[in-house]
C-alpha cells in the first residue's frame, strides 16, 4: 500500500495516482493493483480502471492482465480493451497476444485487434504476424491477414509480403503484394519498389510503382523521382523534391 501527501498532510495525486493497495502471488510477482481515493475508497484510475490482476508464467513473464471496475465487472484499459493474454518463445518475445471486450469475452481492441500472432529472428525483429478473430481464423485488418517481412545486414526494413491468412501471396489494399526497400549507410530510405505476386511492377495506390530518393547531409529529401508507369526507364520520371510535391498536389486537385 502506498498514498501521495502534499506539504499540509493531505492527499495528493501523482501521475493520476492517490492511493494504491497491491498484492503478489506465491512467486513475488505483482498480482493486484486497487486504486484507491486517498480516503481508502475504490475509485477510477484516469486510465479508466480500480482494479488491475495479473498472472504470471514459471519465467515470471506476464501472461494475462484483466482491468475491473470497483464492482468487479470489467473495463475498458485506456478505452481500448479489458484483458490481455500472452504467450511466448524461449527468447522471450511475445509470439501471440489475445484482447478482451468491453463484455469481458474475447473481443477487439480499439485498433481492432482479437489476436495478432508473431514470428521473430535471431535479433528478436518481426518477421512474420497474423490476424485471427475470436474462433481462431484468420481474419484481415486494414486490409492485411498476414505478413511477412525482412531485413537487410543493417537492420533495416526491406522486405514486406503480404499473404492471405492461410500463407499464400495476396493483394495489399493499396494494390500491390511484395514491397521492396532499399537504403544508404546513413539508414535513409533511397528505394522502393511495388510488386505483384509474380515479381512484376505494380502500381502503388494506382499511382506509381517505384520511388527513388536522395537526401542532403541534413537528412532532407532533395531528389526524388517516381516510376510512373509500368516499363523501362523510359517510362521513368525524375524531379527535384519541390517540383515533385507541385506534381503531386496538380494531380490530386490540391493547392
Amino acid at each position: 500500500w502506498y498514498r501521495y501527501l502534499d506539504n499540509k498532510n493531505t492527499p495528493m495525486a501523482i501521475k493520476g495516482i492517490t492511493e494504491m493497495e497491491q498484492g503478489y502471488d506465491e512467486a513475488g510477482n505483482l498480482a493486484l493493483e486497487i486504486f484507491l481515493d486517498g480516503h481508502g475508497q475504490k475509485a477510477l484510475h484516469a486510465d479508466n480502471w480500480t482494479e488491475h490482476r495479473m498472472t504470471y508464467n514459471d519465467q515470471k513473464q506476464r501472461v494475462s492482465e484483466h482491468w475491473l471496475t470497483a464492482d468487479g465487472a470489467p473495463a475498458l484499459y485506456r478505452n481500448s480493451y479489458s484483458g490481455l493474454d500472452r504467450e511466448f518463445d524461449d527468447a522471450g518475445n511475445v509470439t501471440r497476444e489475445t484482447y478482451y471486450d468491453a463484455s469481458g469475452a474475447i473481443g477487439p481492441n480499439a485498433a481492432g485487434v482479437i489476436t495478432v500472432e508473431r514470428r521473430f529472428d535471431e535479433n528478436k525483429r518481426v518477421v512474420w504476424y497474423r490476424y485471427l478473430d475470436a474462433e481462431g481464423a484468420p481474419m484481415a485488418l486494414n486490409g492485411v491477414a498476414e505478413l511477412r517481412q525482412g531485413y537487410d545486414e543493417a537492420g533495416n526494413l526491406a522486405l514486406e509480403i503480404v499473404l492471405d491468412g492461410a500463407g499464400q501471396k495476396a493483394l495489399h489494399p493499396d494494390g500491390w503484394t511484395e514491397h521492396r526497400m532499399t537504403y544508404n549507410d546513413q539508414k535513409q530510405r533511397v528505394s522502393e519498389r511495388w510488386l505483384a505476386a509474380d515479381g512484376t511492377p505494380i502500381l502503388f495506390t494506382s499511382s506509381h510503382s517505384g520511388v527513388d530518393r536522395e537526401y542532403d547531409d541534413a537528412g532532407n529529401v532533395i531528389f526524388e523521382g517516381e516510376q510512373v508507369v509500368l516499363g523501362g526507364n523510359d517510362r521513368y520520371r525524375s524531379m527535384c523534391r519541390k517540383c515533385w510535391m507541385k506534381a503531386r498536389k496538380a494531380k490530386e486537385g490540391l493547392k
